[in-house]
């Protein structure tokens, strides 16, 4: 069976890459260099030039682009067995294209962008370079009979690129193949005609329908697209077997968790500065911030809460992370005795500073809580929510003291007899460390 190798193709790509980039340098490098020496120039002068830069441009390297395709085409033929005719080369005038380009493009210069507008015309002067190559390969591959398949040339891969590329060599036209479109980023998908029984070294269509569903699933994850894009690019570079698909969709979990974590942190440190100072200023002989330097949550603890949230809420992960209240979180440390009145008052003076009281979870009055304390959710004049907690010294200790039993509780595997065993005896010592917390007099009265 006869093999197109990977390094005759990335020969090719590499090539055919080098004369595009010249075609561009060469135009836009004449059009800067025209409108900086002339910079009076009237639109119909720029216009005509700029016409005849990637006019020039294109004939100086479209040829090359021609021949390199008629190269590796006439390679194919042999490599396949077939005797073919000598290959044609396109000599397409696109002159006509050009000039409606380039005075479409001309609206970038009359707006005052001349980089832009020379970037443009170098652009349409690597395009039709490329088209030269492309049109080489069509017209021959039309004159011999042959079909199309689309060929992954690069680390990233769109999951429509994956679509056309696990047809094979399918398809009956260049264009059904999407030759011309780049449908992601950086993407050198080639469109190649392939003789019969010919295959490419690298590109196998079932693996990369095996990529497809996995680019899918991918898709459909609610990952970041810095997560989504590493995740396909390394399938793309490996076989896509269900042990590498499941790692890459893990470790794209992961670093969407991440990325999510640290813009949620983000966010509230534009906040911090000024819920701290307020809520310092409301500081007095009978309650204090207790644990200010915490107030933040760590970027790793708080992936791992969107992770474990999202997985057990069925949440995609950027809605696990806007649930997530307490990125921000403060605790106030109140006398047993005036805690009830430390509540309100510090709710009233936060009020009249534009803070909205969200919600408030009071378990301090309930003495078969294994938890005890005032949680509350509040939100800034600016619509960001924190988690603001009410303790006294007693429930504040045994909420430290309950915590570290909960980690150890809510790891364990309590499908097993011993599992259960522990969890039962974990929340009967929770219980039992947070029956004996005083309860502050009017606690009661405490509620939205």
């Amino acid at each position: 069976m006869a093999t197109l190798t990977r390094k005759l193709l990335s020969s090719y790509d590499s090539r055919l890459a080098t004369l595009e980039g010249a075609a561009y340098d060469y135009a836009s490098g004449r059009v800067s260099a025209f409108l900086a020496e002339f910079p009076k120039a009237t639109a119909e002068q720029v216009r005509e030039f700029a016409i005849g830069a990637v006019d020039a441009a294109v004939s100086a390297y479209g040829d090359g682009a021609s021949g390199i395709a008629a190269e590796l085409y006439e390679g194919m033929a042999e490599a396949a067995g077939r005797r073919v005719k000598s290959a044609l080369i396109d000599t397409s005038d696109v002159s006509g294209y050009v000039e409606r380009e380039v005075r479409y493009q001309l609206r970038k210069w009359l707006a005052g962008d001349s980089e832009g507008f020379a970037e443009a015309c170098g652009k349409k002067a690597k395009d039709q370079v490329q088209r030269r190559a492309n049109q080489t390969m069509r017209i021959n591959a039309k004159r011999d009979g042959l079909r199309y398949a689309r060929v992954p040339m690069g680390g990233e891969t769109c999951t429509f690129c994956a679509m056309l590329a696990s047809n094979g060599f399918y398809y009956k036209s260049a264009k059904m193949a999407g030759e011309g479109n780049h449908y992601h980023e950086n993407c050198r998908c080639k469109v190649i005609p392939g003789f019969d029984g010919m295959e490419v070294e690298g590109y196998d269509p079932d693996e990369w329908l095996a990529r497809w569903g996995a680019y899918q699933d991918l898709d459909g994850m609610g990952l970041t697209e810095e997560a989504r894009k590493a995740a396909k690019q390394a399938l793309s570079g490996a076989a896509p077997t269900a042990k590498a698909i499941e790692a890459a969709k893990e470790a794209a979990r992961q670093q969407s968790a991440t990325e999510i974590a640290a813009r949620s942190i983000a966010k509230a440190v534009r906040q911090e500065t000024d819920v701290t100072k307020a809520l310092q200023s409301l500081e007095s002989d009978t309650r204090h911030l207790e644990g200010l330097n915490f107030r933040l949550k760590g970027e790793g603890s708080l992936a791992r809460k969107i992770l474990s949230d999202s997985a057990d809420k069925g949440l995609r992960l950027s809605e696990a992370a806007d649930a997530i209240t307490d990125v921000l979180r403060y605790t106030y440390q109140c006398d047993t005795d005036t805690l009830a009145s430390d509540f309100f008052e510090i709710r009233e003076h936060l009020e009249d500073l534009g803070y909205d009281w969200v919600k408030v979870k009071n378990s301090l009055g309930d003495a078969a809580a294994p938890y005890r304390g005032v949680n509350t959710k509040v939100k800034t004049p600016d619509g960001y929510e924190f988690e603001l907690q009410f303790h006294t010294a007693e429930s504040l200790e045994v909420k430290e003291m309950n915590h570290r039993l909960y980690e150890e509780q809510r790891v364990l595997d309590t499908s097993t007899e011993e599992g259960k065993a522990r969890f039962d005896e974990l929340a009967d010592t929770m219980a039992s460390n947070a029956s004996g917390i005083a309860i502050p007099p009017g606690i009661e009265k405490v509620r939205l």
